[in-house]
């Protein structure tokens, strides 16, 4: 049965071939299962089934109708707040919101205690920053720009209760020849964003929809446009995923182009700040997730008394310059920067950075897809 179960899996591996990252050898997209031993005494083993028959769904049904009511509670609270005009009395009321709601959604979700760090990629850099006493967290200000990977729809909760961010998704889907500006050729590059509310980041992070960048109704705008429009109403920081989807946290997806030309030329280096979300798949449910329908993952994850997350800062100093300076970077340059940055996010995770990317995304979902509508359809026949 063993050797019959393995062999299952390795069938069910190979159908997803395509979609194995050649420089990796990963499957960034097939999401992660809960690691668990072979041999487990009686005790855990009662324990398990406890949990997951007796336990965990009254656990997870209690959590969930709490977490409903909360984000209700955080999404009626901000239509007031949102449209105050003294920005200093707006920010500090969301601030207060979010700290609250959100803080308390991540703590029903099971995590009670989730430690940052700042994080130095060698420890030379550690010991000038130390001299220098740079070594504190940084402070991120509302014309800040936050880059971070994306695994879940948890750490969009971790976000806000951080920082109240505004939220940008990236375009998963352009044509073969968009990345080299012939659709936008005045954004170079890429550099489009498109804005998000709380309710759209979730959506776009859940249900992996496809966001055109030549779609006119996806409400893609130049994002030094929008970051300047940020900046100016202290409407920030501006919160961003560049691989544009969620993956199952093994690996770091090939960005989607955000900085154009003219924005980097403005981009005040000291103003990004880049964060590392790492998540213990040592689980029976882990929070990861890259496919699937998030109402039962949502209500797996809840039902463990406790899930761990942990945060990775990139220290100020690791942030990869801007070259040249005084003169508008060229699209090698933005190309360049964005790949170190991307570079040390992936060396602070401790991970490797894949070829594959959003788009690569959307047609492994259509597959996936696919294969569960025919696997039901023949579970079907066979009744």
């Amino acid at each position: 049965p063993l050797c019959a179960s393995s062999s299952s899996q390795n069938h069910d591996m190979e159908k997803y071939n395509k979609w194995r990252d050649l420089v990796t050898g990963i499957h960034p997209f097939l999401p992660m299962k809960g690691s668990g031993s072979e041999h487990i005494s009686v005790v855990s083993a009662v324990g398990s089934l406890l949990r997951s028959f007796v336990f965990g769904p009254f656990l997870s049904l209690f959590r969930l109708v709490l977490i409903s009511f909360i984000f209700g509670v955080m999404t009626v609270a901000h239509v007031p707040v949102d449209i105050i005009p003294l920005w200093f009395v707006r920010r500090f009321l969301a601030r207060i919101i979010d700290v609250v709601c959100a803080r308390f959604i991540l703590f029903l979700m099971g995590y009670w205690y989730i430690p940052s760090r700042l994080s130095f990629l060698s420890k030379q850099q550690q010991k000038i920053a130390e001299q220098k006493n740079a070594s504190t967290m940084p402070s991120v200000g509302t014309s800040d720009i936050i880059i971070a990977n994306h695994c879940s729809y948890v750490e969009i909760f971790y976000l806000v209760y951080k920082y109240s961010p505004t939220f940008v998704s990236v375009p998963n889907m352009w044509p073969d020849d968009a990345l080299s500006s012939t659709v936008f050729p005045h954004h170079g590059a890429g550099g489009v964003v498109i804005p998000r509310t709380l309710w759209g980041m979730l959506l776009d992070a859940t249900s992996d929809a496809p966001r055109d960048v030549a779609a006119a109704t996806a409400g893609v705008v130049s994002s030094h446009e929008f970051f300047e429009r940020v900046k100016k109403n202290h409407a920030g920081p501006v919160a961003i995923f560049p691989e544009g989807t969620t993956s199952n946290g093994r690996t770091l997806l090939d960005p989607v182009p955000v900085f154009s030309c003219q924005g980097m030329q403005t981009l005040d280096t000291k103003r990004v700040h880049v964060l590392g979300f790492k998540y213990d798949n040592d689980t029976r449910t882990p929070a990861v997730f890259s496919v699937g329908s998030v109402l039962p993952h949502l209500y797996q994850l809840c039902t463990s008394l406790s899930n761990s997350l942990s945060v990775s800062i990139l220290a100020p100093a690791d942030i990869p310059p801007i070259s040249p300076s005084g003169s508008t970077p060229s699209l090698d340059d933005v190309s360049q920067w964005s790949d170190a940055l991307m570079s040390n996010l992936a060396s602070m995770l401790r991970i490797r950075r894949a070829k594959l990317n959003a788009r690569d995304k959307q047609a492994f979902l259509e597959f996936w897809k696919s294969q569960h509508n025919k696997t039901g359809t023949d579970a079907n026949k066979k009744k």
